[in-house]
């Protein structure tokens, strides 16, 4: 059987031999419950194996690095996915190994910067920015909305509340040029920088039929 990362969700299946392609040991151990699941064989086997493609994921993510630290490990020694002890010293690399980006991720969790945390912590590499719009028939709601950023800044209730009139845009120039950018204003965050939310102060860019429209070209086209 060849199946994707869905066999990690507790399918109930049974193989004698799992092939897994590398990847963090969660993922690893994951998969490894569905070799001899129920017991009833003398023994299994977990291989796992290095694919040929040089891009494996995404860069600089969550994913990459807790491969790489399942690499570190078995440099050091086979990793037993039953030995706590392995587990443990999987966890200390994850937190600990890399060029510092994980150890600001982990000071601004501990400080309660969460804008900090949003920037430090990406799973994937952003694409585009966030626009909030006034969309048709929610117009109360939109100047709700304003109101709440005039009076407190951005926050995470206010970005909850959005979701409803918020569109994804890859245009980020038209974005910056027609659009308010929102910042956080509360103590414990820093109104420096760009949060990615952006407001649609007028209905001139945004139209019934079309969406959020900045031009002609097709690819500037983003229906809510």
């Amino acid at each position: 059987m060849v199946a994707t990362q869905c066999i990690e969700a507790g399918v109930d299946l049974d193989f004698p031999t799992v092939y897994r392609a590398l990847a963090p040991l969660e993922s690893i151990i994951q998969a490894a419950g569905r070799c001899n699941r129920n017991g009833d064989k003398p023994d299994g086997r977990v291989v796992v194996f290095l694919p040929d493609e040089k891009r494996l994921y995404p860069p600089g993510g969550y994913y990459e690095h807790g491969a790489k630290c399942v690499q570190v490990l078995l440099s050091r020694h086979p990793i037993d996915c039953n030995d706590l002890e392995h587990i443990r010293e999987y966890y200390e690399l994850l937190y600990s190994y890399g060029d510092g980006d994980l150890q600001k991720l982990q000071d601004a969790l501990q400080n309660e910067q969460f804008d900090k945390v949003e920037a430090s912590y990406k799973l994937i590499d952003k694409k585009g920015v966030q626009v909030i719009v006034p969309y048709e028939g929610q117009a109360e709601l939109y100047d709700r909305i304003k109101a709440e950023y005039d009076a407190a800044g951005l926050t995470g209730r206010l970005i909850h509340l959005a979701r409803l009139v918020t569109v994804s845009c890859l245009d980020e120039r038209s974005v910056r040029l027609n659009c308010e950018p929102l910042l956080f204003r509360s103590p414990e965050m820093s109104d420096r920088g760009e949060t990615g939310y952006y407001l649609l102060g007028s209905g001139r860019f945004y139209k019934k039929d079309l969406g959020l429209y900045f031009g002609d070209a097709e690819d500037n086209l983003y229906i809510l």
